[in-house]
């Protein structure tokens, strides 16, 4: 089996961070290049994060920038979340940049010169995939499938009743993309619910590298900003984790629209049918998550669920 060949769209964000670790210390994958977009927090702070990220671990990669407003209205950002820098680690000033090329173009050009072999996984609100299909349809026929983090499906939001973050951040972007017709793997919160971890197993987790210190100390800190906290859920390093190993998980498929009526219901995924040609995650190996996630960030604990 061949190099993943990916790209990477993402509003960093703690859980958005942890996915990226594992991209960059997973010999099985190729990043062609990371896109930004607002949603956890600002573009200008998603630009920010992700290149101190890099800088901090000493690795360079391309970085595009995205979008900073979703299709309508602005990103309502979670910093209540994942903290005021959207991190829960103080990272240097980055010394690099963003590509001059829009994320979009980027995307696009990055298609076309690997027609069919790329994943394009979306860790945040959907607007720059909504962009590339408006500025250019012909991408995709050239899309080898999409991974979105997104939707609560038959379960409880987590940003009001009925809607999760990513899709309540840009409904019209969400229900754009999901009646394409693209191949879609859609990782939502009833999924990423099943793979938990507590306080006292955060606490206890230890590693001799950088990347594994980091992501350790990301995950802690983030208890550490709500002393209330119980469970870190894994919601962005799933998405990553079944782009390398699509085996981590069952599948049903599914027709999903979302909810753009400005309404207690906004941004809601509703499940219209089960014969739909959508891949939605049903159960998860947790433990064979977890195992993966240690693994390649090099990451030791008695137990890690």
């Amino acid at each position: 089996m061949g190099t993943l060949k990916c790209i990477i769209d993402t509003d960093p964000g703690i859980d958005d961070a942890l996915a990226i670790l594992m991209a960059l210390n997973c010999t099985s994958i190729e990043v062609l290049g990371f896109t930004t977009t607002g949603g956890n927090i600002s573009l200008e702070m998603a630009n920010k994060n992700i290149l101190s990220l890099f800088d901090y671990l000493g690795c360079q990669h391309s970085v595009y920038g995205g979008s900073e407003f979703p299709v309508t209205g602005s990103f309502p950002y979670a910093t209540n979340f994942h903290g005021e820098s959207g991190l829960s680690k103080d990272l240097p000033s980055p010394t690099s940049n963003i590509s001059s090329v829009d994320a979009v173009d980027f995307i696009n050009e990055a298609l076309c010169s690997h027609p069919g072999d790329v994943i394009v996984i979306c860790l945040g609100p959907l607007t720059n995939l909504y962009r590339l299909f408006q500025q250019y349809p012909d991408s995709m026929a050239n899309i080898g499938s999409l991974i979105l983090m997104g939707g609560a499906v038959g379960c409880s939001g987590n940003v009001t009743k009925h809607a999760e973050f990513n899709f309540y951040c840009d409904p019209i972007a969400a229900a754009y993309v999901l009646s394409t017709g693209v191949s879609i793997t859609l990782v939502d919160l009833k999924a990423c619910r099943q793979v938990g971890m507590s306080r006292t197993v955060a606490n206890a987790m230890s590693s001799v590298t950088k990347i594994g210190q980091l992501a350790i100390e990301l995950i802690v800190n983030w208890f550490q900003l709500d002393e209330t906290r119980s469970l870190f859920e894994f919601y962005d390093p799933l998405a990553l984790a079944l782009a390398i190993d699509s085996d981590l998980a069952t599948y049903v498929p599914a027709d999903i629209v979302v909810n753009t009526n400005v309404s207690s219901q906004y941004g809601e995924t509703v499940l219209r049918s089960t014969q739909g040609s959508i891949n939605l995650v049903d159960i998860v190996d947790s433990e064979r998550f977890f195992y993966m996630f240690s693994d390649i960030l090099d990451i030791k604990a008695s137990s890690l669920w």
